[in-house]
């Protein structure tokens, strides 16, 4: 895979991950707070109308973040596939690219071997062969170790950053739950509306804090991408210049041994 195509992979899925898992669930906490502060809009002082406004909000919530949740779970799904597929496109044109340098390369040694009359010439070119075959073979099992390595370091970051999100996301949707449990218990104990509206501020409020700062702490998708990808990148690069010394080794064994088979030969010839 061409060191473009590693940029590629890394940025594309890095910044989809982070969309997907960053975009959705602040914004939720985000219209979460805003719609429990418009719901509860009451008098500061002996609202009838607080329980039943407490009851509503509740009610407004619970489904919309059912409906967030759905679209969440549909973009996460989007993503993936978006993901998978560029996967399946690099490793389509890695497959292309390798059976096109096989395809030179047969060519390259059907014209050594039909040069090569001599036996030491034969030998010298199935020699040259052997060498370059385990010099193309170390480079291509060091870029797939490499690659490996690269998508199962990012798929575990998307796992793990998608169950610390969830996690989160559980934790803020428990605290609400509580919030309103108690808010309607306050209630129906004939609490001071008042008293109980402000109670159930102060809950939402310190719920969607807490959420904000678990996602704080989530570690980046992104950064963990840039680092597996610079590690790719190394390998790659690695890979390639070891290749790059093999193949010049190889092909000046060749030569040695090509020029001192034909002189040799010009020196049996001579009368």
């Amino acid at each position: 895979m061409s060191k473009v195509n590693s940029k590629r992979l890394a940025t594309g899925a890095a910044a989809g991950v982070v969309l997907l898992l960053t975009s959705v669930l602040p914004a939720f906490a985000v219209e979460m707070r805003g719609d429990v502060n418009a719901d509860l809009r009451v008098r500061a002082e002996g609202s009838p109308n607080a329980c039943a406004r407490i009851t509503q909000a509740s009610e407004q919530l619970q489904t919309r973040l059912g409906e967030l949740r759905s679209r969440l779970d549909v973009r996460r799904d989007e993503r993936k596939t978006r993901i998978d597929d560029r996967r399946t496109e690099h490793r389509e044109n890695a497959v292309e690219r390798r059976e096109n340098w096989s395809e030179r390369w047969d060519k390259l040694l059907i014209e050594l071997e039909a040069k090569a009359e001599a036996d030491a010439q034969k030998a010298a070119v199935l020699q040259f062969k052997l060498d370059m075959q385990a010099a193309f073979n170390a480079r291509q099992g060091a870029i797939d170790t490499a690659t490996a390595a690269f998508r199962t370091g990012l798929d575990k970051a998307v796992s793990d950053r998608k169950t610390a999100v969830q996690a989160a996301a559980d934790a803020l949707k428990a605290s609400v739950r509580a919030a309103f449990d108690k808010a309607k218990a306050d209630c129906a104990a004939d609490v001071d509306s008042a008293s109980v509206v402000a109670t159930l501020k102060a809950s939402l409020s310190a719920a969607h804090a807490k959420f904000r700062t678990d996602m704080q702490a989530v570690e980046k998708v992104g950064t963990n991408a840039r680092a597996l990808a610079e590690a790719r990148r190394n390998a790659v690069e690695k890979a390639k210049a070891e290749f790059k010394v093999a193949a010049e080794a190889a092909r000046a064994k060749l030569k040695a041994a090509l020029k001192a088979n034909a002189t040799e030969s010009a020196t049996a010839t001579q009368p």
